[in-house]
């Protein structure tokens, strides 16, 4: 299935040279790099936020290719970032091997080759598979000292390794590519390319994410996400986000992993018009990355209309679960995913105002919504919604709608509602 098959409905111009109206001034990230003593891309990028103001632009070169190897923290509130079809590359991953088994609260580790390891780096000890679970899961080790090949290092809130290791282990290093730390940020039109053939050693939902935010008011528009390691985006108690008109293509997990935006101000978030094909190739070594849109913990106040999205190993929504409300998910196409959504039960919240409608779907396997044991919903819609090879199982609803849908199966009972009360 060839990706010139879906483009033309949701993404327009992707990499357009844009004109954005705006009062500030433009600072272009070129003259930081001619001005400083080292080519660092990221050392650029963060004296040029240092000098910003809200409001200002800092502008990229047109078409040019800037490689990272860290993550860039934005700061400060109301910048926009202007990439002009810039590309912007994740450096290869730097890796290495223990050379001693090491233990749980560890804080030195002995490995093969140390040379390209710096202090302030992120790294990370891997077993067998590579995987989430083979790994330090959510524990952040810092490296702080490095004497010949022996690296020091401090755990963020904990102490040390959190897993025994076998000699040989592999040890690489990690990092997000961006951690936004201030409202109202905006980006448009960068490749974002995370080098993912060169980035394989771990892949984890915790680490090498591309955009990291817990903030209000962030924009991505007209970009390209593609080759990730890890999810393209994740938010995280965000509010008044605008994900849309992007292409993201080539991930090993998610196009955008939403989080806890339910104890905010209400302001929804946005993903809309968005392409995406080829996701979650690697969701089992990530753990949960369930869908091309991943859901962690609770998630409220979401609009998703308008994308396309095609051929994802995992549901196109996934852990589509009950502590979260307010979701309309309109007008969508979906084409072969392993399922158009995923659902677990959770002993939580009630589903609370999600409204599915007007999506079409083809060739999405068996999706199923199961209630809490005693089948709290308050106002669950699955109406008017096409699908095409697939099969929908409902169980346990007590308030909403499932009406005037179209299934088309091989299954003699393709849509099924089951235990309603």
């Amino acid at each position: 299935m060839e990706l010139r098959t879906y483009i033309g409905k949701s993404v327009f111009g992707l990499i357009a040279l844009l004109c954005i109206s705006s009062s500030g001034d433009d600072l272009f990230i070129d003259d930081y790099l001619s001005n400083q003593s080292t080519s660092d891309v990221q050392v650029a990028l963060s004296n040029a936020i240092a000098d910003a103001n809200s409001g200002d632009r800092i502008v990229f070169t047109a078409g040019k290719e800037y490689r990272f190897s860290g993550t860039t923290v934005v700061d400060k509130s109301g910048l926009i970032f202007v990439g002009n079809g810039a590309k912007l590359v994740r450096e290869d991953a730097i890796v290495t091997s223990l050379t001693n088994s090491a233990n749980a609260g560890a804080n030195r580790i002995q490995v093969a080759d140390a040379s390209q390891y710096r202090i302030g780096m992120e790294f990370a000890a891997v077993g067998a598979t590579g995987g989430h679970a083979d790994s330090e899961t959510t524990a952040r080790h810092l490296i702080s000292g490095i004497n010949g090949n022996e690296i020091e290092f401090r755990t963020v809130a904990g102490s040390g390794l959190t897993r025994n290791y076998d000699s040989g282990a592999k040890v690489v290093n990690t990092f997000d590519f961006m951690r936004i730390d201030s409202d109202d940020i905006s980006f448009d039109g960068f490749v974002f390319d995370g080098n993912r053939s060169n980035n394989d050693t771990l892949v984890s939902w915790t680490r090498n994410r591309t955009i990291v935010s817990e903030e209000v008011g962030l924009t991505i528009e007209n970009s390209i996400f593609k080759n990730m390691p890890s999810d393209g985006i994740v938010t995280s108690k965000s509010s008044g986000l605008n994900i849309s008109n992007n292409l993201f293509r080539d991930l090993n997990t998610s196009a955008i992993h939403l989080s806890g935006t339910d104890n905010v101000d209400g302001n929804e978030i946005y993903f809309n018009n968005n392409v995406i094909f080829n996701s979650n190739n690697q969701w089992d070594r990530a753990n949960h990355s369930e869908g091309a849109i991943t859901i962690s913990l609770r998630a409220d106040h979401i609009r998703n209309k308008g994308n396309l999205v095609a051929e994802s190993d995992a549901a196109f929504v996934g852990y589509f679960h009950h502590d979260m409300e307010d979701w309309v998910v309109e007008e969508n196409m979906v084409t072969a995913t392993d399922r158009l959504f995923y659902s677990t039960a959770r002993i939580a919240e009630p589903l609370e105002d999600i409204i599915w409608r007007n999506n079409f779907a083809n060739d999405v396997g068996d999706s199923f919504a199961i209630t809490i044991e005693d089948g709290i919903t308050d106002n669950f819609v699955f109406d008017n919604n096409e699908i095409n090879g697939g099969t929908l199982r409902f169980t346990g609803l007590t308030d909403g709608s499932v009406f005037g849908n179209t299934v088309r199966s091989s299954d003699d009972d393709p849509l099924r509602l089951e235990n309603l009360n």
